[in-house]
C-alpha cells in the first residue's frame, strides 16, 4: 500500500509537470489533484500511529467546533445576531469538513484502536454539535429577518408621515391649480379626481430617487421640476384632491410578492362614482377594511387609467387615511 510519502512524492510529480502542459490544461489537473489529495493520503494508514495522529487531528477539529459553537452561543445572549450567525457558520464548516472528510476514514480504519466506544462517543458529541448549530444558524437568520423587517417598518413609517405632512400643507398655488383643471366639472364628481389622476399622470415624468436615497418632494416642488418619483406623484395628486375635499389614503403594495412594501400610491373615497370605476368589489383588507368605494389611482403607470390597477399593484399591504398629522 502506498505510504503518505509516497502519496506525497507522486502528488508533487504532477504538480510539476503542469507547467510543461498547455495552460488549458492546468485547471484540469489543478482540479484532479484536489479531489484525489485526501483520498491518497489518508488512504494509505497503515499503522496504529498513523490512526492516532489522525484521531488526534479529529479532537482539534471538534475543539474548533465547540470553541465556534460557544463563541456563536455568547452572540446569541448579547443579540449580536450578525456575529452568531458567523461564528456558527464557521462551526458549520469545519463541521463539513470533519463530517465529510475524517470521520469516515477513522471508522474505516477503526481495527487499530481496541475498543469501539470511542469512536461511537466521537460520533454523538459531533452529532449533538451539528444539530445545535443547525439550530443556532437557523435562529440567527430569523432574527435578522426580523431585525430587518423593524428597520424597513421603522423607515416607511417615516416616508409615509413625510408624505401626509406635505400632502396636507401644500400652498395655495396646488389648490388654485385644482381648481382651473377642475372647474368646468360639478363639485365632489369623479370626474375632478379623474382630471387631477390624468394631469398627475401625464404631465409629471416619472423620474427614480438617487440610489439608495429616499427623497419625498413637496408638490410644489414636484409641480417646479415637472418630474417626481413614486412618492413624489402620490404626494402631488393626493395634495390636489384634498384641496377641492376629497377624502383620499395612500396605498402601501407589494410589487414583487416578496413580503416587503415597495411602492405607494393614491386611493381616493368615491362613493357615487360608477361601478365600472371600482376595481375593489371584494377587496377586505386584514384589518376587515372594505375597499369597495375607493378608487386606486397609480399617475406612475402611463398604460394605467382611472380605475384600473396595474397588475403590479395588485398586492395591497395597507391602508393609510390621508389626514393631518398632529403636532
Amino acid at each position: 500500500m502506498e505510504t503518505p510519502a509516497d502519496a506525497m512524492y507522486s502528488i508533487l510529480s504532477e504538480i510539476k509537470t503542469i507547467s510543461n502542459d498547455n495552460i488549458e490544461n492546468y485547471l484540469e489537473k489543478l482540479l484532479k489533484i484536489g479531489n484525489t489529495l485526501a483520498r491518497r493520503i489518508f488512504g494509505s494508514v497503515t499503522c496504529e500511529k498513523e490512526y492516532f495522529i489522525l484521531k488526534e487531528t479529529v479532537y482539534i477539529l471538534q475543539s474548533a467546533i465547540s470553541y465556534f459553537f460557544i463563541k456563536a452561543l455568547e452572540k446569541q445572549k448579547q443579540q449580536d445576531f450578525v456575529s452568531c450567525l458567523a461564528y456558527a457558520s464557521y462551526a458549520a464548516g469545519i463541521n463539513a469538513v470533519l463530517v465529510t472528510k475524517f470521520l469516515p476514514i477513522l471508522q474505516r480504519h477503526i481495527t487499530f484502536n481496541n475498543s469501539k466506544e470511542e469512536m461511537e462517543y466521537i460520533q454523538r458529541i459531533n452529532s449533538w454539535l451539528e444539530q445545535e448549530i443547525n439550530r443556532l444558524i437557523l435562529k440567527a437568520r430569523e432574527n435578522i429577518s426580523k431585525h430587518e423587517n423593524v428597520k424597513i417598518e421603522q423607515r416607511i413609517s417615516k416616508t409615509i408621515k413625510t408624505m401626509i405632512s406635505l400632502a396636507t400643507n401644500a400652498t395655495g398655488d396646488v389648490r388654485n391649480l385644482a381648481v382651473i383643471l377642475c372647474k368646468k366639472f360639478p363639485a365632489g364628481d369623479f370626474k375632478q379626481a379623474r382630471r387631477l389622476y390624468e394631469y398627475v399622470r401625464d404631465e409629471i415624468t416619472y423620474i427614480q430617487d438617487p440610489c439608495n436615497v429616499e427623497e419625498v418632494q413637496s408638490p410644489e416642488v414636484t409641480l417646479k421640476l415637472r418630474a417626481g418619483d413614486c412618492d413624489d406623484k402620490a404626494v402631488l395628486l393626493a395634495a390636489l384632491l384634498l384641496s377641492i375635499g376629497f377624502e383620499t389614503c395612500f396605498f402601501i403594495a407589494d410589487t414583487n410578492n416578496d413580503g416587503y412594501p415597495d411602492h405607494v400610491y393614491v386611493g381616493v373615497h368615491l362613493p357615487n362614482a360608477p361601478e365600472i370605476y371600482k376595481p375593489l368589489p371584494r377587496k377586505i383588507l386584514d384589518d376587515g377594511r372594505d375597499l369597495h368605494n375607493w378608487i386606486p389611482l397609480d399617475p406612475t403607470c402611463e398604460d394605467s387609467d382611472f380605475g384600473v390597477i396595474p397588475l403590479d399593484d395588485v398586492g395591497i399591504l395597507q391602508y393609510i387615511p390621508i389626514v393631518p398629522i398632529e403636532k
